[in-house]
């Protein structure tokens, strides 16, 4: 396998392993010089980049195997941005980009607070240029502390707009953070959340083009073109059943959403407080609608109690990016109306039907609902 050889400057190569998206991951790698003839007999590598292909279009977060050799796993992730790369999906590409970044997101949060900065502040890792972030410890004689809360990190406040212009959430608005002479003053997992977007933005604009010219699939070595075409069926079938569900996709947004989700998002707009199962049923909806962990934070932004540490990390479980890594199906009808949840104020809810088929739930309905909205758009058009 790849011998273990790291400069003074890198990170050790467990760190490698968990930072494998990071510029002194590439470095280790390109020092290597592994060819495509070489990369055919690393069969866990390949097998490892295609459980992430797989997981990018399941739950949409990878989680590394944890049984895998450190440098399988460093390997793993320009194998896995070449298959991408072959099989040629900008769709896959991106939602590559985000199941990336959200494991990264996850793991800074606990990481410790050094490497943050150093990883931070390498040209390349989150951008073009390093981020200038600063991390002091708070003692009993040195701290900042901002309207009662102890800071221990700031970004310049460049640096921060730069990735925070992304978020929706008036919690990321520069005029809501404390800033004193430039710089912007963060909880850790506000960094943690910066970078998590700031490496999906640098993957997704990373594009198809390839460094460097591949093989067509016929051309490479057995177990690469296998892995390939593998990888291209999946993609065949799912990017279908995934887009059917993306918000952007269909074009139906809330207009396409059903009364159960309608009245709880109305709820919250509102400052009202909602049930436990009423929470669990609109996380799970926009989840699966293609809504990111900030969408769904904004929805609950309203109501008096909102923690948005605490709300982050049930909607990050909820996702598939904490515990276990499953990601939570929306609930069907019957269920919602176990739980006094369902306000039938569309005809097919009323009927519960669609048609002469049953209507199983509110991922039924928006599917259904965004498809009727699309070709009324459509007709309009040519009319």
């Amino acid at each position: 396998m790849v011998k273990e050889s790291l400069s003074a400057q890198m990170l050790p190569l467990t760190d490698l392993a968990k930072h494998f998206w990071s510029m002194q991951a590439a470095e280790y790698i390109k020092d290597k010089e592994v060819d495509l003839a070489e990369l055919d007999g690393y069969k866990d590598v390949i097998s490892e980049a295609e459980s992430w292909i797989d997981s990018t279009l399941g739950t949409g977060v990878i989680f590394p195997n944890s049984r895998r050799r450190p440098e399988e796993i460093i390997l793993a992730y320009p194998t896995a941005r070449m298959f991408i790369t072959i099989v040629g999906n900008e769709y896959v590409l991106r939602r590559f980009a985000t199941a990336v970044s959200k494991y990264v997101g996850v793991l800074l949060e606990n990481e410790d607070d050094a490497k943050i900065v150093f990883l931070a502040t390498t040209p390349g890792n989150l951008g073009d240029r390093s981020w200038q972030l600063v991390y002091q410890k708070a003692t009993q004689t040195k701290k900042e502390v901002i309207g009662g809360r102890i800071f221990e990190w700031k970004l310049f406040f460049t640096d921060y707009v730069n990735v925070a212009q992304n978020f929706h959430d008036a919690y990321w608005k520069l005029v809501n953070r404390p800033v004193n002479r430039g710089w912007v003053y963060l909880l850790k997992p506000d960094v943690a959340r910066l970078i998590e977007e700031a490496i999906k933005v640098r993957i997704g604009r990373s594009g198809l083009k390839p460094s460097r010219e591949l093989p067509s699939t016929k051309d490479l070595p057995p177990n690469l073109r296998e892995a390939v075409e593998r990888i291209s069926r999946k993609v065949k079938k799912r990017v279908g059943e995934l887009q059917q569900y993306d918000v952007e996709g269909l074009g139906g947004g809330e207009s396409a959403y059903p009364g159960c989700i309608k009245q709880i998002l109305d709820k919250l707009n509102r400052g009202i407080g909602v049930s436990h199962n009423e929470r669990l049923a609109l996380v799970f909806f926009l989840s699966n609608v293609g809504k990111d962990t900030d969408d769904i934070l904004q929805a609950f932004s309203k109501v008096p109690d909102f923690d948005v540490a605490r709300t982050r990390y049930y909607v990050e479980h909820a996702m598939g990016m904490r515990g276990g890594g499953t990601k939570y199906k929306s609930f069907g009808c019957p269920k919602l109306q176990t739980f006094g949840v369902c306000s039938p104020q569309d005809e097919w809810c009323r009927q519960g039907k669609i048609g002469p088929r049953t209507l199983r739930g509110p991922l039924h309905f928006y599917k259904a609902k965004s498809w009727v909205l699309s070709r009324r758009k459509e007709e309009q058009k040519t009319e």
